[in-house]
C-alpha cells in the first residue's frame, strides 16, 4: 500500500484488497498469537487506510477467508480437527478457492465503487456464531 498508494490516488479510482483471515477477528484455537495479531493488524490497517484515502478515490477493503480447501489443509482430511472445522462451520464444508476469488473480484470491480472499509467474511458463517 505504501508503494502503490501514490499511483492509486493519482488514478482517482483505485482499489486495495487486503487479505486477512477469520482469525484476524477471533482468537482461533488459542495458538499462533503472531498470526492472529498480524491478521488483526491487517484488519485495522485496512479500516484506517479506507478512512484516509476515501476522499482521494481509493477504496480499501479486506477479505477474511475461513477454512479453504487448499493443499495446506489436505493433511487434515479425516482428522478430529477436520471434523471440528466442518462441525463448527454453519455451511458444513470448506470454502473453495474460487469462492474466495469471487469475493475479491467483486471488490476489485466497478460493482463495488461505493464500498470501502468493508470486512468481507467468506467463511461459511463461521464468524456469525
Amino acid at each position: 500500500m505504501k508503494v502503490a498508494g501514490p499511483a492509486l490516488k493519482k488514478s482517482g479510482h483505485g482499489s486495495v484488497i487486503n487479505i486477512s483471515s477469520i482469525f484476524g477477528t477471533s482468537g482461533g484455537f488459542g495458538s499462533n498469537p503472531g498470526y492472529h495479531a498480524s491478521k488483526g493488524g491487517v484488519r485495522t490497517l485496512t479500516k484506517n487506510a479506507a478512512l484516509r484515502w476515501a476522499q482521494e478515490g481509493v477504496r480499501v477493503n479486506s477479505v477474511h477467508p475461513g477454512f479453504v480447501e487448499t493443499p495446506f489443509v489436505k493433511d487434515l482430511k479425516g482428522t478430529p480437527q477436520d471434523k471440528w472445522i466442518i462441525d463448527n462451520t454453519p455451511m458444513g464444508r470448506y470454502a473453495q478457492p474460487e469462492e474466495v476469488a469471487a469475493g475479491i473480484a467483486f471488490l476489485a470491480s466497478d460493482d463495488s465503487t461505493y464500498v470501502t472499509g468493508l470486512e468481507l467474511y467468506i467463511d461459511g458463517g463461521f464468524i456469525a456464531k
